[in-house]
């Protein structure tokens, strides 16, 4: 049986569990306590590729990841002999694992390497880390705080708190419960290794809340420790734009998605300090994304990504290319498994 026959039969397995669980997740928000709105596709896919996993082991994570990047671009992915920013970034998930990308993703040990690298000023304070929900005393954090998993990306797996008297604790504990199942762990979204030995925990930290009521984001692409462009992220509380810009400020049209504006690019007056710590952080890696909140005045380091857009963008095919040049591929250190190896 080929590896397409051997995913049906396994997918066949899956019971449908999703919909209580969905119900329990997608109560209504109020604006002092915000739970995530996760699609009901995306759990689904963690699912099956959980199952897939465990059942053909990593043989399977080749072919989800071509007929993932069929799906989402559009094209097939030429993972023997890459050249675009895609496909490259899909190699390095097959072939090259390096450990320090794991603490870097984890959202507690991350905390660690931004302390170390570059100093305990950017780091977001942290107020606890748990195992269990059970073990979280509510009572001890303060009226203002994020819930995340350790594990989860984006707002998939956070719960902003700004008025602790209003959270349904209940509730809480019962979403964050289901954050820790193995199933939930990012790296069945699309086998972004990095993800894979990430302990599952629950952390709880400051909630960043500037004066003027909106957080821009800073995203800086780094390769080979070098910043090439950079992307900003801002009205969030109305439509959010994401915009991307070179270093001379140049707005980038990089996909059919792009927002582009012709409103000159004003940097904030910390924007090279950000572009320093961006790099200094990026040193060890060919490739991350190092993102960075500015809260009047104050950076702190949001997160880095190592798989910018999960490696499923939909640049035009020039841009592809042209920031596809920007990355030297490591060495292989991962040999690819067949679809009858384990």
């Amino acid at each position: 049986m080929g590896v397409m026959g051997k995913a049906k039969h396994v997918l066949k397995k899956i019971p449908p569990v999703r919909k209580a669980v969905y119900r329990i997740r997608n109560r209504g928000n109020n604006g002092d306590v915000i739970f995530p709105r996760v699609v009901d596709e995306q759990y689904n896919k963690r699912i099956y590729n959980y199952m897939l996993a465990t059942h053909l082991g990593e043989s399977i994570n080749r072919w989800v990841v071509e007929q993932m990047s069929y799906r989402v671009t559009g094209r097939f992915p030429d993972l023997d002999h890459p050249v675009g920013f895609n496909d490259k970034m899909q190699w390095m998930r097959l072939h090259y694992h390096n450990p320090l990308m794991t603490k870097c993703v984890d959202k507690c040990s991350f905390k660690d390497y931004i302390r170390e690298t570059v100093g305990e000023q950017y780091v977001v304070p942290l107020y606890g880390v748990w195992d269990n929900v059970n073990d979280i005393d509510f009572d001890a954090l303060p009226d203002s705080f994020v819930l995340k998993s350790t594990w989860g990306w984006g707002d998939l797996q956070n719960i902003l708190v700004k008025k602790k008297e209003k959270l349904d604790i209940d509730r809480a504990k019962a979403v964050m419960a289901e954050w820790l199942m193995p199933w939930n762990n990012y790296y069945y979204q699309s086998f972004e290794w990095d993800c894979k030995d990430i302990p599952p925990r629950i952390i709880a930290e400051k909630l960043l809340q500037p004066s003027g009521g909106e957080i821009v984001d800073y995203k800086f692409y780094c390769f080979n420790g070098v910043c090439k462009y950079f992307l900003v992220c801002r009205d969030r509380k109305t439509e959010t734009k994401y915009i991307n810009y070179d270093l001379d400020f140049n707005c980038l049209r990089l996909s059919p998605n792009s927002y582009v504006t012709k409103k000159q690019f004003r940097p904030p007056e910390n924007f090279r300090e950000m572009l320093s710590l961006a790099e200094k952080l990026a040193k060890p890696f060919p490739l991350v994304r190092v993102d960075f909140y500015d809260v009047d005045g104050k950076i702190y380091v949001g997160e880095m990504t190592f798989s910018p857009g999960g490696g499923f963008n939909t640049y035009y095919d020039e841009w592809d290319r042209k920031i596809g040049s920007f990355l030297t591929l490591p060495e292989a250190n991962v040999p690819e498994k067949g679809a009858g190896d384990e």
